[in-house]
């Protein structure tokens, strides 16, 4: 049962420059990025937990070049797992990661890349070279790698400022601010504004969930 429930989590997808689970939580674990889920599981059928079964190697190399540009702790907190809006370029198809905001993070985007008009939604949104697309929700940071960038670094051309704080391995994970988390609102199929939910609060009260095995297991 363990094993037939192993192979359906976590098979190989055959499109090319698509990653499957076990080596997309390989490759994450391997450059310091952690990851999130209420759920501490990786299903992509189930909206409760953060899959990477699907995701674009295109879309992982992006979070890199972020990474490497800002200095900024990573953590991701959505993936390929079902729950979200659908589209050419969704969380689906392997182009986007929601991101856990912190004071680096929210302090490098907006000062590093153009402002661009304010999506539907409300979410302020900025444009990096790829094009990337940083969309701010209210619990997240909402990524679509449409491109792989040489560089994230930005047009304005700025330096980190010395007060983000920098990626330190080992260092507890920065916490989302003291707004209203809500992982299942805006681009998780929810209308705009909806409140938050007992998801979204388990999703920050477990943001130390997951352990580095997390990624292999069978689910629930």
């Amino acid at each position: 049962m363990a094993g037939s429930a192993m192979a359906r989590t976590h098979t190989p997808t055959s499109e090319p420059g698509l990653l499957h689970q076990r080596l997309a939580g390989a490759l994450f674990r391997a450059v310091g990025v952690r990851w999130i889920s209420s759920g501490h599981c990786t299903r992509r059928g189930n909206p409760h937990c953060t899959s990477f079964d699907g995701l674009r190697a295109a879309t992982f190399a992006g979070l890199m070049a972020l990474k490497g540009a800002s200095h900024c702790h990573l953590t991701v907190s959505g993936g390929t797992e079902a729950g979200h809006a659908a589209g050419r370029y969704s969380h689906g198809a392997g182009y986007k990661l929601d991101l856990l905001p912190n004071r680096c993070l929210d302090t490098y985007i907006p000062h590093h890349f153009e402002h661009v008009p304010t999506r539907g939604d409300g979410a302020a949104q900025y444009r990096a070279p790829g094009p990337v697309t940083f969309a701010r929700e209210r619990s997240h940071w909402d990524v679509t790698f449409g491109g792989v960038p040489d560089s994230l670094t930005g047009r304005k051309g700025a330096k980190t400022s010395p007060d983000h704080e920098p990626d330190k391995t080992g260092r507890p994970e920065d916490r989302p601010g003291t707004e209203q988390a809500d992982k299942s609102g805006v681009g998780h199929g929810r209308s705009p504004g909806a409140p938050g939910t007992a998801k979204a609060d388990r999703d920050r009260r477990n943001v130390d969930g997951l352990s580095d095995g997390d990624d292999d297991d069978a689910d629930d």
